[in-house]
This record gives C-alpha cells, structure tokens and sequence, in this order.
C-alpha cells in the first residue's frame, strides 16, 4: 500500500528536506505554492529553510511546519537536530548508500538519511559500504533536468543493479585502507560523544575532537597560491588515488589558511575526496603513538610522514599555531613530526 493513506511521518534518520518533498507530494501541493504560503505567514522561518533546509536554526519551523502540512509540531520532533556541526554544507550534499536505496520499494519512497549528510561519515553506518555521490534521492529526483535523468536513469531507478559491483570493487580495495577509513569515522563519532558529555559549549579542549577538526582542515587545503590537489592527497600511494574511484580528488581553491569550520572539507561533495583526507588524518594520529596503519607503516613512500616535508612554511606554522590548542595529552604530536625529520620548505 503506498504511504498516501496516512499522514507521511519522518522516518528515523531522515532529514527534514527529505520529509517534507514527500509529505508534499502525498498532500498534491506543489513546492512554490508550500514556499509563498510560508513565506507570507513565516518569513523568519522561510528564511531560516532557504538558509539550511534540513537544519534551520530556531525552533518556530515546527509549528509553521505543522500549520502548513497537518503534522503535528510533536511529530517532526526527530527531525532538524544535527548531532554534530560539521554536516555538508547545503548544496553539497548529495551522498547515499545504494544499498539503502535499493530497499525502496519505489524511487519516490528513498529518502535521505541524515548520517549520509555528515561530513565525516564516508560510509553506510548501516551497511558499511562506500557512500557514493548522487544527482538526486527519491522525490527529488523529479526536480532533475530530462538530460540528467536520463544520464542517471539506471543509477536512480535500480540501484540494486549496481549493489554487487560495489561491495566487489570495495572489497579489492587494500583491507588496511578500509579499516583505516572504519576507524577514522569511528573515532570522530566517539570524540564527539565525549565532547558533549563533558557538556563543552565550545571545542577547546574537549579531546581529541579539537584536533580531528584541525587535521581535517589542514589536509583538505592545497596550501598553494593556485589551484591543486589537497595535501591529503600526498599520504596514499598514486596507485590508489587513480585507480579507486573510491579515492578521488579534484583540486581544490587557492587557501592561505584554513577555515575552522571546515569550509572545504564540508564543500566536498564526493565522499571519495573526503575519505582521503580522513586516511591522511587518521595517519597522522596513530603516528602519535608509534602504531601507524598497517601496511602504510611499511611502504616508505607514503602516509602522513610524506605530507610534512613538502609543505610550505606558513602550512607547518599554521599547524604548529593550532596545536596550542590542543588538548595536553595531544600537543606532544607536533614535536614528534618535526623531531621526525620534516624539512621546511
């Protein structure tokens, strides 16, 4: 039976975008006639929607929300709350799992799961496959121009078709990459749970997520006056970066310093490109131990201790500068980098 027989409620992790195409589709309203009826009747909540359609700020979308589709205000409860502040800007996000996919029964029933949406998450929670950049998800896929649809039919329409070439091309991929790429996820989720049981309103000092933040941005950057590749690039082996399609990246924007809100890494639309740079970083961190990744640990010619001497000077200074900041159990790493031989460019 399709779902037009009840009020469509928020399924659990969708995001709010997701719910309320389809919740306007079951109700027959067009989205223009939805965006001037709220505009009218609530601007600051229009624009608060135009600004982050899956997260607006302020609490008063609910019941404008509620007023306008006939779900209660108590129902979109789930909904609207990110757990974590370094989601994919808007715009950007365009991640799935075809797994998920493919168990809609029908493309207008997909709908978009909110850890797809976190920046840091490369990877189906559920599934632990490779999340894949996507033009569209369920309802929204009719939004798309009749060239797109037709260049992305297969793709959309039987995500199924493509599930066992996924999990094989993934399984080809070296285990300790995989693993590499599982635990730095892992390791963000939990920092940021210990980040807000310690109640932190901000991230000085709240662990190691302080210097996740920090390496991620540091690594998402090119550290150059022209357009090239991320740094993070430099800590995977070139076999890896051309032939996975897993771990591609484009060059990305001329960058002097990082933006701590993580503006290019949250920018990179392919989960491909932000998997390296969680590679790079999640070197990095097991360097403070001594207990590298495996299998990088024994291949010279790349991992984190690859990226430090061909840096300029302002990209070491720059790191240096931040890992004051760092939590004391933390701040020994920089001096073991550069006690470890980086030349300065």
């Amino acid at each position: 039976m399709h779902e037009n027989a009840t009020d469509r409620l928020p399924r659990k992790g969708e995001v709010l975008s997701s719910w309320l195409f389809l919740r306007l589709s079951q109700l027959g309203m067009e989205r223009r006639v939805f965006d001037d009826a709220l505009a009218h009747r609530y601007p600051e909540v229009a624009a608060a929607l135009a600004k982050d359609p899956d997260f607006p700020e302020g609490r008063s979308w609910r019941l404008a929300m509620a007023n306008l589709t006939g779900v209660s205000s108590m129902a979109l409860q789930a909904v609207g709350w990110p757990s974590s502040p370094w989601f994919l800007m808007p715009g950007c996000r365009r991640s799935a799992c075809l797994i998920c996919l493919s168990e809609a029964p029908y493309v207008t029933a997909q709908c978009v799961q909110e850890h797809w949406l976190q920046s840091w998450r490369t990877t189906c929670a559920v599934h632990q496959v490779p999340l894949l950049e996507v033009p569209a998800v369920g309802g929204a896929w009719a939004l798309l121009s009749r060239a797109s649809r037709k260049l992305h039919g297969s793709l959309m329409r039987r995500p199924d078709r493509q599930v066992a070439r996924l999990i094989e091309d993934w399984e080809r991929v070296p285990a300790y990459v995989r693993e590499a790429v599982f635990g730095a996820e892992v390791r963000i989720m939990d920092a940021w749970h210990e980040h807000y049981s310690n109640g932190q309103g901000r991230l000085d000092a709240s662990g190691s997520i302080v210097v996740w933040r920090d390496l991620l941005a540091f690594s998402a950057s090119s550290w150059d006056t022209v357009t090239a590749p991320p740094v993070a690039t430099q800590a995977l082996p070139s076999s890896l970066i051309t032939g996975s399609a897993y771990f591609r990246c484009h060059s990305v924007p001329p960058c002097a310093e990082p933006d701590l809100e993580l503006h290019a890494f949250r920018t990179m639309i392919n989960p491909s490109a932000r998997r390296v740079c969680l590679i790079a970083a999640m070197d990095a961190m097991f360097e403070v131990s001594g207990e590298r990744i495996v299998g990088l640990k024994r291949q010279p010619s790349w991992g984190w201790h690859r990226v430090l001497p061909c840096l300029p000077q302002k990209a070491l200074d720059w790191l240096q500068g931040r890992s004051h900041s760092w939590p004391a159990g933390w701040r020994v790493i920089m001096d073991r980098w550069l006690s470890g031989g980086v030349h300065r460019g």
